[in-house]
């Protein structure tokens, strides 16, 4: 004889005052919990490679200034242009809904983007 024998065919003990909680509930408990909201998406972000901005040689300067001195407004472009903020560089293609002229930039859809951020522009 076991010294668990008496417990071993215990039925287990249901509440009268407490209904059976949902397996679905139950499981929950167990699932696995993040106190830091944000916290992944910040990390994956700081592990992104950062670039320096690259100085453009005179034929890189030149090219991009022809392409903007042509383009026009609704014209498809791709532009390849350096984020400050970020420090990487961002590929974007869309439709030309302005340039500014005063203040030096290319509006592409929402995004403004500086003439002297742009690394590479295209007229598609």
């Amino acid at each position: 004889m076991s010294e668990y024998d008496d417990i071993i065919n215990h039925k287990p003990h249901v509440s009268q005052k407490h209904p059976p909680m949902p397996r679905i509930d139950r499981a929950a408990q167990f699932a696995p919990f993040a106190a830091l909201t944000g916290y992944n998406d910040v990390i994956n972000e700081a592990g992104k490679l950062k670039d320096e901005k690259a100085a453009l040689i005179e034929d890189s300067i030149r090219e991009v200034n022809e392409t903007l001195s042509r383009i026009r407004k609704d014209d498809d472009a791709c532009i390849v242009y350096f984020d400050s903020d970020k420090k990487l560089y961002q590929s974007i293609e869309g439709k030309v809904s302005g340039i500014d002229s005063v203040n030096k930039a290319i509006h592409l859809g929402s995004h403004v983007i500086s003439f002297d951020e742009i690394f590479t522009i295209k007229i598609n």
